[in-house]
């Protein structure tokens, strides 16, 4: 989908001024236990949402995005090889698609039962700078527990193939995810990088445009929250995929049937 053009957000930075020794030692323990209890519950319930995710995996919040709840997801991924299993790709019940741009479209590929839906990126004809963003976005959408996101130079035949290349004289965005769609799925594509709009405005802003576009590649539409990579909008510091996005890929792919 296309980017809308804005001015590039830079990444505002928290400062916190020390607090004063409580007077009563009670109130100190309310004040320490309480945000750290709601935390804990937070990111418990936000591991089961992604799949269980252990290991090496950890979660970090984001108070600037998703209303101080949106989480980036590093360490060890949960991407495997083409028809791994699939067993964490179920959201819990009763959940919906959130937080939704419902001007905005996009469907999920289809997807078999207990495995993970394969999707290959075609790069032969994208340019050695895009290349590290490309391998950022396969790394951060392979954490779902649904996805089996894959770069390579050709597509195999019959796969789930996703083309990329540079446009260097359009002006009409700075990127674009063209779906092909059969049967209420998405069965390939086409993500377009146009480098007129993205090269003033720099790696950051090639990174973030990269990593959203492979996302409307997997599946997904715009957010309306502001400062997240799945907006509409632009922005040189927002790369990762968060809480929310996991959440709606479980959800678009958990519930095939």
């Amino acid at each position: 989908m296309k980017r809308k053009l804005t001015p590039l957000a830079t990444r505002s930075k928290a400062r916190y001024a020390l607090l004063a020794l409580p007077l009563v030692f009670g109130v100190a323990v309310v004040t320490y236990w309480l945000p750290m209890s709601r935390a804990a519950t937070f990111t418990v319930g936000v591991e089961a949402e992604a799949g269980n995710l252990t290991g090496a995996s950890k979660l970090t919040t984001d108070g600037n995005a998703s209303g101080g709840k949106a989480v980036s997801f590093a360490g060890a991924g949960t991407g495997g090889g083409g028809g791994g299993s699939a067993d964490g790709c179920t959201p819990q019940p009763g959940k919906q698609l959130q937080d939704q741009d419902m001007s905005d479209s996009q469907l999920p590929w289809k997807r078999t039962p207990g495995q993970k839906v394969t999707i290959y990126f075609e790069t032969k004809n994208m340019t050695q700078e895009y290349m590290p963003y490309i391998d950022y976005g396969i790394q951060a959408w392979a954490k779902s527990p649904c996805l089996d996101p894959q770069a390579v130079a050709s597509c195999p035949a019959n796969a789930n193939c996703v083309t990329m290349s540079i446009d260097k004289n359009s002006t009409e965005a700075d990127g674009n995810f063209d779906a092909v769609e059969k049967g209420g799925f998405t069965t390939g594509g086409h993500i377009t990088m146009y480098a007129k709009e993205l090269d003033p405005q720099g790696a950051g802003a090639k990174k973030n445009v990269t990593v959203h576009e492979m996302g409307h590649a997997v599946g997904l539409r715009h957010r309306k929250t502001d400062r997240v990579l799945m907006n509409g909008d632009t922005y040189d510091d927002v790369f990762d995929p968060d809480a929310i996005d996991f959440q709606n890929l479980l959800v678009l792919y958990g519930n095939q049937t």
